[in-house]
């Protein structure tokens, strides 16, 4: 039996726009990202604000790569950050 717990370590992941205060505002842009990407998505809070993230990368020139292609479909405010990411 193979185990697939996921487990979380400070790597790259890409930081969708700035911070917001409102849930239903990241989860709307989550929404969004999710019509844009095939990448993980998630919406983390981090007092005071929610964050949407994307990916899940080892690598930062991986996450910088990303952040090109997703200022290319419009997400002006994407950039990639040194945060938690899962793995498995």
């Amino acid at each position: 039996m193979m185990d697939n717990k996921v487990t979380s370590i400070p790597a790259n992941t890409i930081q969708w726009s700035k911070a917001m205060e409102a849930c239903n505002n990241a989860d709307k842009m989550a929404e969004s990202a999710l019509s844009k990407t095939a990448l993980p998505i998630y919406v983390e809070y981090i007092t005071p604000f929610y964050r949407v993230r994307v990916g899940d990368f080892t690598e930062r020139s991986e996450a910088e790569e990303c952040v090109k292609l997703l200022k290319e479909k419009g997400f002006s405010g994407a950039l990639w950050v040194y945060a938690n990411i899962n793995t498995q």
